[in-house]
């Protein structure tokens, strides 16, 4: 095995193991008053680390901090490379948990390397006042002498139980606020406001597995030096909570792997909603749809705005949003072919096992570039859709005529980042490319198509056509006696001014959607056109008359919505407003850092962890379901890109995009808060609506 595949290897054993102590679970910490020294401290609300911090997490924050074989971050000495009790190992450029100790606490790290992690993970040490809050069950203590007991033994590892080592964390119970480990097993480091020195005395309170019962209880304290290590010396991480707002998540993000600034950004999630309560979405029907108002029934999916908000509505008439997943279909590569193959041993089983886990989680749908095929075959219907890509084809052809490489391409790889619209060959490779299409016209469960993905649509494509193409080519002639006829007089690009833009932009673009729509209802005239998979924030996502255009000819228009946290109110009413008609996300995602894959490549956030991935996922959709005109979303993608997989294209090249690895491993944190949302959207709605 190479070197390589012998890391990524290890990094997915990493986080398997990162994700049993559920990716910084955290528990709430209601405010109130904590007696000290007789008097009552004030303490405001806080979230708290479930469980102390693992060895395996802890070695996630060291790779992705790239933190050598020496141990030292920022210039110090964070843990203790020398003892053997350091559970962590470092081997072929990444440090991993000793085998069977991933789940321990994490010791033989000091003051120092502790704080770090927490600023790491976008929170802080508690104080020691927070700490015993916390520890003594806050608003529900009980007044135990230890962290949840009178029995130690029942909460906590100690001499008389422990058989000299630490153990897995939450392995015995939890205190009042469900709280685990906070007597024994690790004494665990609290913030010191005032440090100066690395001779101050910092406080680490709970007892732990070396002494007896006395250093575990609630009323003892004990301390060291900051730079002190200790193989029974261990922390948790703190979050502090403001405001009424911050009872959301506080995520930590950044936009890329080679962003170096890490933000904290907040991420609404339903079981946080203020005055949102839910039990269970209506039944649904067999398409997906809730069984609740029922409107004329077509026999396939179309479109419908009810009290100013926009539906789908299924073949049997019922309100429908489309909630899936992006190129559902078994990776390309030879270590995914081979996973396969051990884990399924077919594709159809794949697709059985596969569709079902889609449906657990809430989706029911897929997103473009899936394999439709095996799904139609499949028992457990999924709502799919189908992506044609007639100037995709015609750009393959049209390029092998500059030897393979165009003067100059935009990002997209179009030739002066111009869509060919206006070539007469185009219209061949529209009759090709859409066709086929006749073939699923009958199909029920077809939501729709999109004809090709993300074209340039660029705000000067009049300048383009008339600086860069030659005066014999169909752009030229076409873009030149446009705007002589909009001038009234032989014009060149000196003339051009911003509405002359937005004008040709519209004629532009209307020049591709006509041909392609027409093709599409020619060839099924039963099923939805849902665009062409808008992308640019600058260009066509904020481009009233292209929008304006989209809306004549599409059912619904597609989007692809990337670089920001959240949807934007503004930006969506707009689009509605500009076109008429409700639209679609057809591709969003954020790489999860705890994944083991480098995240070089691709468009989504960073975050931290997998819990994060599913916290984006929430708020996103809470903040797209804000907007009447969303009719559902696909998240880009099913699984994560192979590193070794060099075929792809760039953007697919090494990050964690997936809903599971390429090994078919799911990420239970991030498939959580799927589910959690999409089993309560039907009642999200009439709540937001009802606001």
């Amino acid at each position: 095995m190479s070197k390589k595949k012998v890391v990524l290897f290890i990094s997915f054993l990493m986080y398997c193991a990162f994700n049993y102590a559920g990716t910084l679970n955290r528990i709430i910490v209601e405010g109130g008053k904590l007696k000290q020294s007789g008097n009552l401290v004030t303490i405001q609300s806080f979230e708290i680390s479930k469980y102390e911090i693992s060895n395996s997490q802890y070695a996630t924050f060291l790779n992705t901090e790239k933190v050598g074989a020496d141990g030292v971050y920022h210039g110090r000495n964070i843990i203790n490379i020398e003892s053997e009790d350091l559970q962590l190992v470092y081997k072929e450029e990444q440090w991993v948990s000793k085998v069977g100790k991933e789940n321990f606490p994490m010791v033989m790290v000091n003051y120092f390397g502790a704080l770090e992690f927490c600023k790491w993970a976008g929170g802080k040490l508690p104080s020691k006042e927070e700490w015993l809050f916390a520890a003594s069950g806050g608003n529900k203590s009980k007044n135990y002498i230890y962290a949840g007991s009178n029995n130690l033994d029942e909460v906590g590892w100690f001499r008389g139980n422990c058989e000299k080592h630490s153990h897995e964390v939450g392995q015995k119970l939890p205190n009042e606020l469900g709280i685990f480990d906070m007597s024994g097993n690790a004494w665990e480091w609290c913030l010191n406001d005032s440090l100066k020195s690395d001779r101050d005395f910092c406080v680490h309170m709970g007892g732990s597995w070396y002494p007896g019962e006395e250093p575990s209880r609630l009323s003892a304290h004990y301390g060291n030096t900051p730079d002190h290590f200790s193989n029974s010396v261990g922390f948790r991480v703190m979050f502090p909570l403001e405001n009424s707002s911050s009872n959301y998540y506080s995520v930590p993000a950044r936009k890329n792997a080679l962003d170096t600034v890490w933000k904290n950004y907040t991420a609404k999630t339903i079981d946080r909603l203020p005055n949102f309560t839910f039990s269970a979405d209506p039944q649904i029907s067999d398409f997906g749809g809730w069984k609740t108002f029922k409107k004329e029934v077509s026999g396939f999916f179309r479109t419908e705005k009810i009290d100013d908000r926009w539906w789908i509505i299924d073949p049997d008439g019922y309100p429908f949003i489309h909630k899936g997943v992006a190129v559902f279909r078994p990776g390309s590569s030879e270590n995914q072919a081979a996973a396969l193959k051990s884990k399924y041993g077919s594709k159809a089983t794949w697709v059985k096992q596969e569709s079902e886990l889609l449906r657990e989680n809430g989706f029911n749908g897929t997103g473009a570039w899936s394999d439709v095929e095996l799904l139609r075959k499949n028992n457990t219907k999924l709502v799919y859709s189908i992506i044609v890509s007639p100037m995709g084809s015609y750009k393959s052809d049209h390029i092998k005529k500059y030897g393979g490489k165009y003067e100059m391409a935009g990002w997209q790889g179009y030739r002066f980042d111009l869509a060919m619209v206006f070539d007469p060959e185009f219209d061949a490779y529209v009759e090709k490319a859409i066709a086929p299409i006749a073939n699923y016209k009958n199909d029920k469960y077809l939501l729709g198509y999109y004809t090709d993905n993300e074209l340039p649509w660029k705000n000067d494509a009049l300048d383009r056509h008339l600086k860069y193409l030659g005066k014999d080519e169909p752009g030229y002639i076409a873009a030149k006696e446009w705007f002589n006829k909009r001038k009234g007089f032989e014009a060149d690009t000196s003339d051009i001014l911003e509405e002359d833009r937005e004008a040709f932009s519209a004629f532009y673009f209307e020049t591709y959607i006509k041909k392609v729509s027409e093709a599409i209802h020619k060839y099924d005239p039963n099923h939805m056109y849902l665009g062409c998979r808008f992308n640019q924030e600058n260009e066509e996502l904020n481009n009233a008359a292209i929008f304006k255009v989209a809306g004549q000819y599409a059912d619904i228009i597609s989007i692809n919505h990337y670089r920001k946290w959240e949807p934007d109110q503004s930006i969506m009413a707009n689009w509605q407003k500009w076109s008429g008609k409700p639209f679609l996300i057809t591709e969003w995602y954020t790489k999860g850092e705890d994944s083991g894959l480098p995240n070089n490549t691709g468009a989504g956030w960073n975050v931290r962890t997998q819990a994060d991935r599913g916290y984006f996922y929430q708020n996103f959709t809470l903040e797209l379901l804000k907007s009447k005109a969303c009719v559902g979303w696909h998240w880009f993608t099913y699984q994560d890109n192979d590193p070794n997989n060099f075929k792809t294209d760039p953007s697919n090249r090494d990050s964690n995009k997936g809903i599971v690895n390429s090994s078919y491993e799911p990420y239970a944190p991030l498939l959580e808060n799927m589910k959690m949302l999409n089993d309560h959207v039907y009642e999200l709605i009439q709540f937001i609506d009802k606001k």
